[in-house]
């Protein structure tokens, strides 16, 4: 039986295989990502410096004239603000009707000529879709005892009362978005350079015994940081805006005083513009707290729009107008009432966040615990060891190293064998795929059924398209990922004896493989005897993992199926090499792998840690 024996000390097995062109093809992937990402910060940015730049304009003392709130159950957003007030600019007296900053060059009033009075027509893009949210700024301004408006000052005739704070935020978080997958691109960009450089078979510091390293399979600083911070900051940010503000309401709601209310008008309120088809009952009332009458559409604690227009149909017939209701009013801010205080399936949006929350935290957990491995001491010794080219091999008593190396009492009987697992770690590694590819698409295809849907109803949303592209590139890399993991679970299963089953250096060590049914599969196979030096360090503000590969034995390669199927090979453990050995950030680790190609089907590739013991 022929057996191919290769030992490997500085040969290129020792670098990263096609690193180099792996290398060029990230910088170009980086890259390209690095441009589309930067759109979103452009987009982001532009927008929130003209909120702060309308939140710096000049802040005059004004008089309320007017501030009523008018409702026009015709509109898709049905209530707006006839605002009239007076201030002093530019030498003389002005007067405004904007609630929020209106665009540049539009008529100061925004209303039409043949308008009652000043106040009857609110100023375009002033609609609001909820009356309490003008009615809360209409108690604001009218009890204010010092009122004051924003004023242009390069337009003293470009008023208003307050800018649009969630325009804002949003902007800022819509540029944060977009500077996350840019802090990703970059962290791919560095380490595609770095990966490039490697395959090129550049010395670096704190190289292993050989004096080249491999590249590990870590998840970088640079790439986890944003990657997970961009999970953290949304789920965050739902939570708060979301989670939080509906069970800070049903625990307030509980004391709200109940009240008798009519309807004024109710209907069902579409909004096609979004997904195509969504609605709500939109049920306006009426009601009075403390001799003073007030009016509000709220429904619950969270209005949500679902698909389904029969239900909502059903209670807008139930609700006609001048119908008796019951609501329920928060006695501090009376303007404040709800139809119903039971969140019902609506509280689930509540929960949404949580998966956000759990991958960006857990993984940013994770990448400090990782990082926390390597405190100061032991960023001194990995460099003291990087200055001498060893990493722990030199510069330590024989006391020190007795302690680390794998002790005599745990090699067991010498004579008794080891028989490997088959196939170990498959069907972990699919289920770890299948959870990353459910979970990814499950939030994009949420989204991009909005983006069918509007396609569908004849609306052409590219912006939104080409911002779900990546996103849904990547899910397709996912999901062929996972079937790949899924095709290699029905590969064939080598079943390995190892002879004795605690080798020591210095003895030969005998491998025993048989394939039962699975060789005609495989074109050929290759069982490679792997040692390899593992070191933890910190570069930068990174931590690293590199693997270097200071011994390599070709056990046994054939691609007759005879030989593939059954067979036996001996090696000989040279006494010269590291045995097993682990301390905090560094490690010796002897493997044994199994490689064989399949045609049109994922590879076979198996792997076992072993322990090699000193020699005796």
């Amino acid at each position: 039986m022929a057996t191919h024996f290769k030992s490997t000390f500085n040969s290129p097995a020792a670098r990263k295989p096609g690193g180099g062109a792996s290398g060029i093809g990230g910088i170009l992937f980086a890259i390209v990502w690095i441009c589309f990402s930067s759109v979103f910060v452009a987009i982001g940015g532009r927008f929130a410096w003209q909120s702060l730049t309308q939140s710096a304009w000049q802040k005059v003392p004004c008089v309320i004239d007017d501030f009523h709130i008018l409702d026009d159950p015709n509109q898709d957003d049905p209530f707006s603000a006839g605002i009239t007030y007076r201030y002093h600019a530019g030498g003389r007296e002005r007067t405004g009707h904007h609630l929020y900053p209106a665009t540049p060059h539009a008529a100061p009033t925004g209303r039409p000529a043949e308008a009652e009075s000043p106040g009857d027509v609110a100023a375009p893009g002033e609609r609001e879709d909820e009356y309490e949210k003008l009615a809360r700024l209409q108690h604001q301004y009218l009890s204010a005892t010092k009122p004051v408006c924003l004023v242009d000052p390069r337009d003293p005739d470009r008023a208003a009362l307050m800018i649009k704070r969630e325009d804002l935020w949003s902007s800022l978080a819509f540029g944060g978005f977009g500077l996350c997958f840019v802090g990703i691109g970059v962290g791919v960009l560095l380490q595609s350079i770095r990966q490039m450089r490697a395959g090129r078979g550049g010395l670096t510091d704190g190289s292993a015994l050989t004096g080249k390293r491999r590249q590990g399979g870590e998840f970088p600083l640079v790439i986890g940081v944003p990657f997970f911070g961009l999970f953290a900051a949304a789920g965050c940010g739902m939570f708060c805006f979301i989670s939080v503000p509906i069970v800070s309401n049903l625990f307030a709601s509980s004391s709200w005083v109940t009240t008798p209310a009519t309807v004024v008008w109710s209907r069902v309120a579409s909004h096609s513009d979004s997904d195509g088809a969504t609605y709500r009952a939109d049920i306006f009332y009426r009601y009075t707290f403390d001799g003073k009458e007030y009016k509000s559409n709220r429904g619950g604690l969270s209005n949500v729009s679902s698909s389904g227009r029969s239900g909502k149909e059903a209670a807008v017939r139930a609700n006609p107008q001048g119908q008796a209701i019951v609501c329920y009013v928060n006695p501090r801010q009376p303007w404040q009432a709800v139809r119903s205080r039971s969140l019902g399936w609506s509280a689930l949006f509540g929960l949404f966040p949580l998966p956000f929350m759990a991958v960006g935290l857990g993984g940013l957990w994770y990448l400090v615990r990782r990082n926390s491995s390597t405190g100061p001491g032991a960023l001194t010794r990995s460099a003291s060891r990087r200055a001498n080219n060893r990493l722990g091999l030199t510069g330590s008593d024989e006391s020190d190293r007795s302690d680390k190396f794998a002790p005599d009492s745990g090699a067991g009987d010498s004579n008794e064998c080891l028989r490997l697992t088959p196939g170990k770690g498959r069907v972990v590694r699919f289920l770890g795929m299948v959870f990353v590819t459910a979970f990814w698409n499950g939030i994009v295809s949420v989204f991009l059924w909005h983006v069918a849907s509007e396609w569908r109803s004849g609306h052409a949303p590219w912006f939104l398209t080409l911002f779900l592209t990546p996103f849904v590139l990547i899910g397709t890399g996912l999901l062929l990922g996972a079937v790949h993991a899924l095709g290699a679970i029905f590969n064939p299963r080598p079943q390995l004896t190892l002879e004795p089953g605690h080798p020591r250096l210095g003895q030969n060590l005998t491998v025993t493989w048989q394939l039962p049914g699975g060789a005609a599969r495989l074109g050929n196979l290759r069982i490679v005897l792997r040692g390899e030096e593992i070191a933890t360090y910190r570069r930068g503000t990174t931590t690293a993992t590199d693997r270097a590969i200071f011994h390599e034995a070709v056990v046994f390669e054939s691609d007759l199926p005879a030989m593939m199927a059954l067979g036996r090979a001996a090696i000989t453990l040279p006494d010269t090499l590291m045995p097993s050995w682990k301390a905090d950030n560094n490690r010796i680790e002897w493997s044994l792998h199994i490689e064989g190609r399949i045609r049109l089907w994922p590879d076979l590739a198996d792997s076992h840690v072993l322990t090699i013991h000193p020699a005796a």
